[in-house]
Formats: C-alpha cells, sequence, structure tokens
C-alpha cells in the first residue's frame, strides 16, 4: 500500500478529527515524572500528527530537565559544567521561537533544582573510550 493513498484524505483528518485533550499531554507528562527517568512511557506512531504536536512544548521542557538530570547522573564531576555550557549554548542557537526556548529555560531550571536520582558516574576510562570512539560525551 501506497502513502500516496492517503495524501487526499490529510486535509480531512486535520479538519474533522478532534485534537489532543491538553488535560491528556498533562496526564502524560505526569505519569512520564511518576515514573522516572528510566522508564519508557509510551511509544506512538500517529498518522495525523496530533499528539507529537500537542506533546511539542512538553518535549522541550522534559529534553531540557532530562538532559540536565542524565548529565548529574552519569557524568564525572568535572565534566558536568563543561557538557551543560556546551549543550546550552546549542541549544539556544538551535531554538528560533521565544515562547520554545521560554519553555526549554524552565526545563533547564527544573533539571537544576535536582531530583536527578542517583549517581553512578562513569569512569575517566569509559570517558577516554567514548572520546577515541569519536563520541566524547561532551556534546
Amino acid at each position: 500500500m501506497s502513502a500516496g493513498r492517503f495524501t487526499s484524505t490529510a486535509p480531512y483528518y486535520r479538519v474533522f478529527r478532534p485534537g489532543i485533550p491538553a488535560g491528556a499531554v498533562a496526564a502524560l507528562t505526569a505519569e512520564a515524572d511518576r515514573l522516572g527517568p528510566a522508564r519508557r512511557l509510551l511509544d506512538l506512531g500517529t498518522g495525523t500528527g496530533q499528539v507529537p504536536a500537542a506533546l511539542h512544548a512538553a518535549f522541550y521542557r522534559l529534553d531540557a530537565r532530562n538532559r540536565v538530570w542524565l548529565a548529574y547522573r552519569r557524568l564525572p564531576v568535572l565534566l558536568i559544567p563543561v557538557y551543560l555550557t556546551a549543550w546550552t549554548v546549542l541549544s539556544v542557537a538551535r531554538i528560533r521561537s521565544r515562547a520554545t526556548l521560554a519553555v526549554w529555560l524552565a526545563g533547564l531550571r527544573e533539571g537544576l533544582k535536582g531530583g536527578h536520582g542517583h549517581r553512578r558516574p562513569m569512569s575517566w576510562t569509559t570517558v577516554l573510550r567514548l572520546t577515541r570512539a569519536g563520541l566524547p560525551p561532551i556534546v
């Protein structure tokens, strides 16, 4: 079955399918927080794109928060500020919308407040191996 068969019906989905309620987005993100950073909440395949669009703002907040948490949990102490600085500069350069940047900064503040869980940083040997493989844990 080719994707072209559905091209003509896509506009009707946008017009006649109900959107995702704001309460559903809040419930999904609350459940993700309740499950903790090591759990997967859901994996979606959505043809109409309504769910990803509804989760857009939550994505930026959670992405920022989770990256801070990951740095605190897994990086050696000396690399945490280096990683967070590099990642912040790159993220701010990529984000085009002020509203999106505000959501992202809220997630960054949330991550810096704490709640990142138990620290089990990788060893410096692992840092060296990753770097030699072309995957430094900085960016």
